[in-house]
């Protein structure tokens, strides 16, 4: 049974996983206060963009004695990869406000951090923060993909607040040396740092990310009844044991479709 309080725009969501999966999660969500339901909401629209790209998605197996958010599967049920999804990123001050439903407003209410847009030279290089929760699940999860032999990926939430923008990511994550954003931010005196790196050579067990993303363009424009949704962008690590083809791109809307596909795991 699904509670009330399970937003309309994701109900649909539940319906790209099997029904005792379905059932899992709903009664997990329930049980969590309102911002670990908004890390729930994120979590759920990682598994219908896996369902979207062909994959049947399984809500925290039971393997080997640990449980990572995501196992998918092909249609005959054999074990493609494990993924594990990162919403948080240190001291989150600014989170948007909760789901408003007739509002129009996606996850995130973004319009906060972008008032606060003139603190840029005065805000940390938010790069660092991403280190530590990829640093994380890369070594939780380490003897878990080698026991199985499985592809390992990590989905990253890029919080509105971190100022970040895919070409940073990319660079940061494959260590390109610069990207032309940073050399023009640095021009004009902002405190930007080159890019390290590349933090995936440290984790070839990890065989990419995938960064998601609120789709700006839609999530401000209020006044049109246009849908607000997320943007999922594959990144390969290019040193990975078990390398993986991902979709390169794709999105999710909201309110979440109905599923298309009638395979029934």
């Amino acid at each position: 049974m699904i509670s009330d309080d399970f937003s309309s725009e994701f109900r649909n969501g539940l319906k790209y996983l099997s029904s005792e999966d379905a059932e899992s999660f709903a009664r997990k969500f329930s049980e969590r206060d309102e911002l670990q339901k908004k890390d729930m909401l994120i979590e759920l629209v990682t598994g219908v963009f896996g369902r979207q790209c062909g994959y049947v998605p399984e809500f925290e197996p039971e393997l080997a004695g640990q449980k990572p958010d995501w196992l998918f599967r092909d249609r005959s049920g054999t074990s493609q990869f494990i993924s594990e999804v990162v919403t948080r990123h240190g001291d989150e001050k600014i989170w948007g406000k909760s789901i408003c439903e007739h509002g129009r407003r996606s996850i995130d209410d973004v319009r906060p951090v972008l008032n606060r847009a003139h603190e840029l030279r005065d805000l940390p290089d938010p790069i660092e923060r991403l280190k530590k929760p990829i640093a994380e699940k890369a070594n939780k999860y380490r003897d878990l993909v080698e026991q199985m032999n499985l592809p390992f990926v990590i989905c990253l939430y890029l919080s509105p607040e971190l100022f970040l923008y895919f070409g940073r990511v990319i660079a940061h994550l494959r260590g390109e040396k610069d990207t032309p954003f940073g050399a023009r931010l640095r021009a004009c005196g902002l405190k930007w740092k080159p890019e390290p790196k590349g933090l995936l050579k440290r984790y070839p067990h990890v065989s990419g990310v995938v960064c998601i993303d609120l789709d700006l363009a839609h999530s401000l424009r209020q006044d049109d009844g246009c849908q607000c949704g997320f943007i999922f962008d594959f990144i390969a690590n290019d040193y990975a044991t078990r390398p993986i083809s991902l979709c390169t791109r794709g999105s999710v809307g909201v309110p979440i479709a109905e599923r298309q596909d009638q395979f029934v795991p």
